[in-house]
């Protein structure tokens, strides 16, 4: 089976680094949280308020939707390790908190335990997001 839909990739159209898919949803349940999965399989099996950006990164463009939509936190949920990657996207997820906690009030890490959440029920879904790791922001401020 297929489980993979995205975005064209054609010129003169707008491309998955500019889409966040299900934004509006998430946000219209008025949190102010989202999650932000790799995939829209997976946000739709993660939960309601979950979102994807289309891969292992996030954009500025997505960024800048995400805050203009009224995003003040977010649970960074990419996929688990699996037979292909190891390590999962969990390296990805560790560099992309700094950047991520510069434009939002709070910034967690969802470790998927394997696989992705798309391949998981959304009780076993909301048991692992449960476990989120909130990120502590780096002191920018030294006193010598």
């Amino acid at each position: 089976h297929i489980k993979a839909i995205n975005p064209p990739r054609d010129p003169g159209v707008i491309t998955s680094e500019h889409a966040v898919f299900n934004l509006h949803r998430a946000v219209s349940l008025g949190r102010g949280r989202v999650a932000l999965c790799e995939g829209p399989v997976s946000a739709v099996k993660a939960a309601d308020d979950a979102t994807c950006v289309w891969g292992k990164q996030v954009s500025p463009h997505q960024i800048t939707e995400l805050v203009r939509a009224g995003v003040e936190e977010v649970d960074l949920w990419l996929d688990g390790p699996s037979e292909r990657e190891p390590e999962g996207a969990w390296p990805e997820m560790r560099a992309l908190a700094p950047v991520l906690q510069l434009f939002f009030r709070a910034v967690r890490l969802v470790f998927h335990p394997a696989g992705d959440p798309g391949d998981y029920t959304r009780a076993q879904n909301a048991e692992i997001r449960s476990r989120a790791v909130l990120q502590q922001r780096p002191n920018l401020l030294r006193i010598a």
